[in-house]
């Protein structure tokens, strides 16, 4: 609808007031999930990391996913991380002198660092190709036929 030179603009405050309340959820959850890889001994600056990803909502998810399937929690996690990056250079990551992950304020680096925390670097079983997977992981070992 045109009202002279102006345009009507109609929002769903209902819907509004939800997604406020996603981002809201979204925020808490970085900040939970920041302070669990800081306790994990993952990494050992939470600032860090936490200006790094800042407002970016698909950090954010990406990050509630890692916090949810917590595979960082696992042991030799770290350790197995490390090994594939330095090791078989299968990342780019860097680690500080205490073995935690360095974190460096770049998106790409950012990225990264999620795609390793989600467990989302495989190597595929045919070609063996390395790949990262965007998406949902199935665990082929719990799944029946």
């Amino acid at each position: 609808m045109v009202l002279g030179s102006f345009q009507a603009c109609f929002i769903n405050v209902s819907a509004f007031e939800v997604m406020l309340d996603y981002t809201a959820r979204l925020i808490d959850t970085k900040v939970e999930a920041i302070d669990e890889i800081v306790t994990c001994n993952i990494i050992n600056d939470a600032d860090e990391l936490n200006s790094a990803i800042g407002t970016n909502k698909i950090f954010m998810k990406e990050l509630a996913t890692a916090k949810r399937k917590g595979f960082y929690k696992e042991e030799g996690f770290l350790e197995n991380l490390t090994h594939e990056v330095v090791g078989n250079k299968h990342g780019n990551l860097q680690f500080n002198d205490d073995k935690t992950i360095k974190i460096i304020n770049d998106k790409n680096y950012i990225k990264e660092l999620l795609i390793f925390l989600n467990e989302k670097r495989v190597t595929t079983l045919v070609l063996k190709k390395l790949q990262d997977v965007s998406g949902n992981l199935t665990d082929r070992e719990n799944v029946t036929s």
